[in-house]
């Protein structure tokens, strides 16, 4: 049985691809399956490590306009859980794997 997480930034399931809202809001602590959902955005399990070019925003949604909650220095190594296409294309990694409680993204193309 495929169990959706809802997430502040994400919708996943595990060993899948799904699409879903870029904001994610579940109701009884989301094991229903019954989420709202704004924007739309496709994530898939990624799993690869890459170097950062340049200081890199880490950020709590799949937008540059989203919340920045901290930075990766330069030629920092980072493991990307989660491969997200935003609604406008751009392609985010998620960064902590804790998609139900922290998601964090790293924009692509500053690894």
């Amino acid at each position: 049985m495929r169990r959706q997480i809802a997430c502040a930034a994400a919708l996943l399931a595990f060993g899948t691809v799904l699409t879903g809202g870029g904001v994610a809001a579940a109701d009884s602590a989301g094991s229903s399956g019954q989420v709202a959902t704004k924007g739309a955005f496709k994530c898939e399990e990624w799993g690869r490590t890459g170097v950062t070019d340049r200081r890199t925003a880490v950020h709590v949604g799949l937008s540059s306009s989203s919340k920045v909650v901290g930075y990766l220095a330069k030629g920092e190594r980072v493991k990307a859980y989660y491969r997200c296409t935003n609604s406008a294309g751009n392609i985010w990694y998620e960064i902590t794997g804790d998609v139900e409680n922290s998601p964090r993204f790293i924009w692509s193309g500053n690894v």
